[in-house]
């Protein structure tokens, strides 16, 4: 015959918080991984995991709370560069996103454009 003692499990990582601890770690590595898995961020960078417990025991020291935390540090979205093209127009400086004085091969609608309407679209611009 077992006694309660033996009936009692022991705590674990497996069982504190009713197995909260293993269940926010999985969440946390599956963030992960997607994370890696993400061709906007950094293959190699190093990412962490880190599970916080917080144990705040009673004043007559026969149980405790315990509350556990799960947290990430992902790596960020790389950083990409483009360019821009500027000039005045009415005294104030705009932006484009192409060069302006570059005659465009497409039209709005995707069609191709002869070198010549082309060149004269860039000019338009002027």
């Amino acid at each position: 015959m077992s006694s309660l003692k033996d009936e009692l499990l022991k705590l674990d990582l497996t069982n504190i918080a009713n197995g909260a601890a293993v269940e926010l770690f999985g969440h946390a590595m599956g963030e992960v991984l997607e994370n890696i898995l993400d061709e906007n961020r950094s293959a190699t960078e190093a990412r962490k995991v880190t599970l916080t417990f917080e144990i705040k025991a009673n004043k007559e020291r026969n149980m405790a709370i315990i509350c556990v935390q799960a947290k990430t540090q992902l790596a960020p979205v790389e950083a990409t560069s483009g360019t821009m093209f500027f000039r005045q127009e009415k005294g104030r400086p705009v932006a484009y996103s192409h060069n302006i004085h570059q005659p465009s091969l497409f039209d709005n609608k995707g069609s191709v454009v002869s070198i010549g309407a082309a060149d004269k679209a860039a000019r338009n611009y002027e």
